[in-house]
């Protein structure tokens, strides 16, 4: 009685299966059993669309199963940050750390040119790309003092 509340209440169900129709055996060759003892309950509203595969029995009594979940629905992306002119700013930046002359094997060179590159990354980085929302409040202020001095 508390169980079929709990499972009403938290939308449990059986998911569908296909494969084996039945889970476990006993594994005598006598007087063979067969049960359909094994399922999968699962949050019917997440997990409508997914299936319970059962597979043939292998050397244990109960057959494996796998779960075939369904897609599930695309969210919105989160917000990002773009402004294509730092982009580009920043390529420049790394084209002049990769155009630096270094000597030294095929190995080494572009070893070498890769850490500089590296090094301009992080630097613009530091530069444009943190505290990003200190920076929106800082311009949202400068904004809002520039429209109240129009006025």
């Amino acid at each position: 009685m508390i169980l079929t509340i709990v499972f009403t209440q938290s939308f449990l169900e059986d998911l569908r299966f296909s494969g084996s129709k039945f889970t476990w055996t006993n594994r005598q060759c006598n007087s063979p059993i067969l049960e359909k003892l094994d399922g999968v309950l699962v949050n019917i509203k997440l997990f409508l669309a997914s299936e319970a595969i059962f597979l043939h029995f292998g050397i244990f009594n109960h057959s494996s199963m796998l779960v075939k979940l369904a897609s599930m629905p695309k969210r919105k992306t989160p917000f990002k940050f773009f402004f294509f002119g730092l982009i580009i700013l920043n390529l420049i930046r790394q084209s002049e750390a990769w155009e630096i002359e270094v000597f030294g094997t095929t190995m080494f060179i572009p070893c070498k040119k890769l850490k500089h590159v590296k090094i301009a990354l992080r630097d613009f980085n530091k530069k444009f790309l943190t505290k990003i929302l200190d920076r929106v409040y800082i311009a949202k202020k400068a904004m809002e003092d520039a429209q109240s001095m129009m006025q």
